[in-house]
């Protein structure tokens, strides 16, 4: 367990000195190695201590100006003197940011407007098809993007990414792994409680018992990250083994992963945090605007033709 906060701790570093222009990865490891992967000592470098930092020529590693991000970062994250909440902060930060640039990529020219469907849906304004459209866009990049993000974040909060290559197809390993004590614990990681087709938790099951004829003293978990049991498919019960011992959801994965009780109430106000150094604006208001932005284009481009002229340009 020590070995992972001080592993989580050097990775901290780098990665939030990674944002600075113009430090790649080697330069960023190389402060978390001067700090001795300490946390606390990055967050009161002061510039002096940081300037130190020197290559074999004698040549400083971190510019004035690049010392002066990181001092801005510091200040950024002077509320999180442990290591597991400036990570929550710090990916729940990134997740949005990734979210507003995907929004704001978003134009006439690479939206997959599917005319028959608009037809069939009965829209009848170039603000409806825009909606629609511009929404279903957004919401497959998030739903994408936040599968990666999740497993990010218990990756963080106490569980450790599962780095053994596949001897098999893709999808035959678990996502995570955590010791308790003694006792190994693989994570097969899903969203929600309603992901999961029968060909999937058969194919789960394989993956199970595979590594309990491995490891007899390992447990095999499927751990959703949000949602009640009442609310997994009876595709999951009836057909995931040992059912009842293989499954944690929502609040028990959390607190199983972190260790603590209740912890899900730190990541909500943790994550409800990481947008304030991004913006200023809802995620909804972000949206909004980027849709009146897309209807100026319409216009700009279409003119006074009507919606069945549009559809001609997209056949």
């Amino acid at each position: 367990m020590e070995e992972k906060n001080q592993t989580d701790s050097v990775d901290l570093i780098a990665e939030l000195v990674k944002k600075v222009k113009g430090v790649g990865p080697s330069k960023a490891y190389s402060l978390a190695e001067f700090l001795d992967g300490d946390w606390i000592a990055f967050l009161n470098a002061d510039p002096e201590k940081l300037s130190k930092l020197k290559k074999a020529n004698g040549k400083q590693i971190f510019s004035a100006a690049q010392i002066e991000e990181i001092e801005f970062k510091q200040r950024e994250f002077l509320d999180f003197k442990n290591v597991r909440t400036a990570w929550v902060y710090l990916i729940g930060k990134d997740f949005l940011l990734s979210q507003i640039n995907t929004l704001e990529s978003v134009a006439l020219s690479n939206l997959d407007i599917n005319p028959f469907l608009m037809q069939v849906l009965d829209f009848k304004t170039p603000e409806e098809v825009l909606e629609f459209n511009l929404y279903q866009s957004v919401t497959r990049s998030i739903v994408t993007s936040w599968g990666t993000t999740v497993e990010s974040l218990l990756a963080r909060c106490g569980a450790e990414r599962f780095l053994e290559k596949n001897t098999d197809r893709a999808g035959r390993r678990p996502d995570l792994q955590k010791y308790v004590g003694e006792k190994k614990f693989y994570i097969q990681v899903k969203s929600g409680p309603n992901t999961m087709n029968v060909d999937m938790v058969n194919s789960l099951n394989e993956v199970i018992n595979t590594y309990r004829e491995r490891e007899p003293n390992s447990s095999f978990i499927l751990g959703m990250t949000y949602g009640t049991k009442k609310r997994i498919s009876s595709q999951i019960k009836d057909n995931l083994n040992d059912f009842d011992n293989s499954i944690l959801i929502g609040r028990e994965l959390w607190d199983f992963i972190s260790g603590e009780k209740n912890f899900h109430r730190e990541l909500f106000n943790i994550l409800d945090q990481s947008s304030e150094y991004i913006t200023s604006k809802t995620f909804s208001e972000h949206l909004k605007d980027r849709l009146a932005r897309l209807v100026g284009e319409w216009k700009t481009k279409n003119g006074d033709k009507t919606l069945e002229d549009v559809y001609e340009d997209y056949l």
